[in-house]
């Protein structure tokens, strides 16, 4: 609905229109995945806390927040750097409420992209946390179950029934195999 203020403009100008005509408009919606530029949910702390995390790592010093690299205690080549539409990786990482696109380097990180998503780059100290997000299809996922799952499902079904669409099509939906539990 970008061309519109909400779904209800969208279901005047676009849907009811065409209806008249007897043609149907349908939703496509990368089902519970969020869009890496998508700030009104990634820069709320509440929802980083809710996202998926497919592995952890430690500052090894402390970073101030124009720092372009970051050296971290782990080996960096177990660090997944397959990424693209089709892998089940993201470019992010989560440090305190910062979310920061990554490049692997020998001994730490490269900074690429600091306070993405509506964040804002800050100073990190030793020995925090950091948490690289998991994805796929370009997008992060919420871990399943979690109030943010549920608040991502209940915006597209709301999306739909207050647009006058017909049809709903749950692309990604079979992502969800990508990140279930190996004992799943």
């Amino acid at each position: 609905f970008l061309r519109y203020s909400s779904p209800e403009e969208f279901k005047e100008k676009v849907s009811d229109k065409l209806a008249a005509h007897g043609i149907s408009t349908g939703l496509h919606t990368y089902s519970y995945y969020i869009n890496h530029a998508c700030d009104t949910i990634l820069s709320k702390p509440e929802n980083q806390k809710q996202l998926k995390v497919m592995g952890e790592y430690t500052l090894a010093e402390d970073i101030d927040e124009s720092a372009d690299f970051a050296k971290i205690l782990e080996d960096t080549s177990l660090i997944p750097t397959d990424r693209g539409f089709c892998r089940t990786n993201s470019p992010m990482f989560l440090i305190g409420e910062e979310l920061i696109y990554f490049g692997i380097r020998p001994n730490g990180l490269a900074l690429t992209q600091r306070g993405w998503a509506g964040t804002k780059p800050a100073a990190h100290k030793k020995g925090e946390k950091i948490k690289h997000i998991e994805g796929h299809y370009n997008g992060v996922t919420p871990i399943f179950g979690s109030k943010l799952f549920y608040e991502i499902a209940h915006g597209i079904a709301d999306a739909y029934n207050r647009s006058g669409c017909k049809m709903i099509y749950l692309d990604a939906l079979d992502g969800v195999r990508f990140h279930c539990d190996k004992e799943s």
